[in-house]
């Protein structure tokens, strides 16, 4: 399992890392806190990255 740095997620995602750090916090994306520390599994950036791209599962869920 990879966990990366928010500057790594914000470089990935082409965001900023303040931008980054709000989806940590509103929950939208899920990280794990070390102390002050915050690393996202980089799993779970690609299941996010999948869920919140236009035509990706989630977004077709109940629909046609």
């Amino acid at each position: 399992m990879q966990l990366l740095k928010i500057s790594e997620v914000a470089r990935r995602l082409e965001i900023g890392r303040s931008t980054a750090y709000q989806l940590v916090q509103a929950g939208s994306l899920p990280a794990v806190h070390i102390g002050r520390a915050v690393r996202v599994c980089e799993s779970a950036l690609d299941e996010w990255i999948t869920a919140n791209t236009r035509g990706g599962e989630r977004q077709n869920e109940g629909g046609t």
